[in-house]
Order: structure tokens, then C-alpha cells, then sequence
């Protein structure tokens, strides 16, 4: 069995890494948007208090239809692939994202010009040349074909994640902190020294990335925990899927011989 990707793996590979990294920010969107709609947490942490309402229900419909579909309809459905405790965990997780971006109430509007999921993707295929590096370059040296390694492969979608990040930091400041920043302070700024903005806008950041109720109220960095998880959960199936094209076809070589 060889271990080396042949180019129809290596399109399959670019493909599936620009559509993921492209969506991943959406992801985590709906993903903070449903929990902060079950948690409700005041100001903070004055009160906590869970509110279960139908965008709770639709939330907890999607994950129980990832988990059935991961854990007992899929593998049953697919002859000849062994499907471990972890694989089914896994694909369950993997599952969970498109089900979580597509698949309720809003369906239709998304795909709606002038939609606010149209924006985001079109945002999120800014980074395209850096998913096409990670998908040439980064996780081909993460696939290991010649045996099961579905950790390596997990790790080459978290180091693909780092990568990203602060890329993603930096267009975030510019084109949407900064202009906020701006635009909410501007009376205040007006009587403070001119060579001190800079400064300002740095202990805005800061104040913006390290206060707990950013943290779990708004957009703070522990909402991106989720990218992490769900980039390495995408390696990994991607990494499931050629290494069982790569098994199949050896498979099938191996018959002619027989």
C-alpha cells in the first residue's frame, strides 16, 4: 500500500479544506449563538439560568441527529468499513458542523443574495491561499496511508487551525474592531492626545479578549476552542475518507493478482 496521495486525493484534499475553512467561522457563529440562547447569563455572572425555547430544541434535534447518524446509520449503511467506538464519536462531531450550518428553520434564506451567511462565506474565501497551502503542504505530511493513524491526522487539523488564527486575528482588528472602536469612542477620542490612540485601541483589545463576560457572552477567544475542534474532527475525516479510497483500490489490486 502506498503512502503517497495521488492527485485525484490531493483535489479531493484542497477541495474539502477550502469548503471547511471557508464555513468554520459560521460554524462556530450558530454553535455561540444557540448556547447563549439555552444559557442565559447577565452581566458578570450576576445570574446564570438556562432557558430551553425552540432554538434550544432545534440546537439538541441537530446534535442527537449527528449522533445517530455517526454512531449507528452510517457505519451500518457502509459494507466492508470498520468503524471503531472513536471513529463513530468522531464522525458524529464531523457531522454535527453541517447539520448545525444548514439544517433548520432559516435553510432556504441563506442561500438568498444579501444574506448574512453569503457575507460570512464570502469572508471566509478571503483565506483561501491559505487553505490551498494547508491543504498542499500542512496535512498531506499528516496523512499516514500505509496504516490507521487517525491522531496524526486530528493533530494536522489542530496545527492547521493555529495557523489560521492569527490571520483571522489580524483581519478581524482591522476591518472590524478597529472601525467599531472608532466609531464607538470617537467623542472621547477627540479630547485625548492623538499619539495616545494607539495605545487606547491595544487596551481595547485587551479589555475586549480577557474579561470573562466576553469570554462567554460574546466573542471572546474561548469561543474559539470550537474552531479547534472541529478543524481537527474535519482532518480526520478527510483523512477517513482517502484512506479507505486508498484501502479499496489496494484492495482491488490486490485481487487482480489473486
Amino acid at each position: 500500500m502506498t503512502n503517497s496521495l495521488n492527485f485525484k486525493q490531493r483535489l479531493f484534499l484542497i477541495v474539502f479544506t477550502v469548503l471547511i475553512g471557508s464555513n468554520l467561522e459560521i460554524f462556530e457563529i450558530e454553535i455561540r449563538f444557540h448556547l447563549r440562547q439555552i444559557i442565559e447569563i447577565k452581566y458578570y455572572y450576576e445570574s446564570v439560568a438556562i432557558n430551553i425555547d425552540r432554538f434550544a430544541i432545534e440546537f439538541l434535534i441537530q446534535l442527537a441527529a449527528a449522533i445517530l447518524l455517526g454512531t449507528t446509520v452510517i457505519p451500518r449503511s457502509i459494507k466492508n468499513t470498520i468503524f471503531s467506538k472513536w471513529d463513530r464519536v468522531l464522525l458524529s462531531l464531523f457531522l454535527f458542523v453541517p447539520i448545525a450550518i444548514f439544517c433548520d428553520q432559516a435553510f432556504i434564506g441563506r442561500f438568498i443574495p444579501g444574506s448574512i451567511y453569503l457575507h460570512d462565506l464570502t469572508t471566509g474565501l478571503y483565506f483561501t491561499p491559505l487553505f490551498l497551502i494547508i491543504g498542499l503542504y500542512i496535512l498531506p505530511k499528516f496523512i499516514t496511508l500505509t496504516e490507521y493513524n487517525p491522531v496524526k491526522a486530528f493533530k494536522g487539523g489542530l496545527l492547521a487551525c493555529l495557523l489560521c488564527l492569527p490571520f483571522v486575528w489580524f483581519y478581524d482588528t482591522l476591518f472590524n474592531h478597529f472601525p467599531f472602536y472608532l466609531s464607538a469612542y470617537s467623542d472621547w477620542l477627540q479630547n485625548k492626545p492623538e499619539e495616545n490612540h494607539i495605545y487606547y485601541f491595544i487596551g481595547y483589545l485587551i479589555s475586549h479578549y480577557s474579561t470573562f463576560e466576553t469570554y462567554i457572552g460574546s466573542t471572546g477567544l474561548i469561543w474559539q476552542c470550537i474552531w479547534f475542534i472541529a478543524s481537527g474532527v474535519s482532518a480526520w475525516f478527510a483523512y477517513f475518507i482517502i484512506y479507505q479510497n486508498n484501502l479499496k483500490s489496494w484492495q482491488d489490486e490486490a485481487g487482480v493478482f489473486e
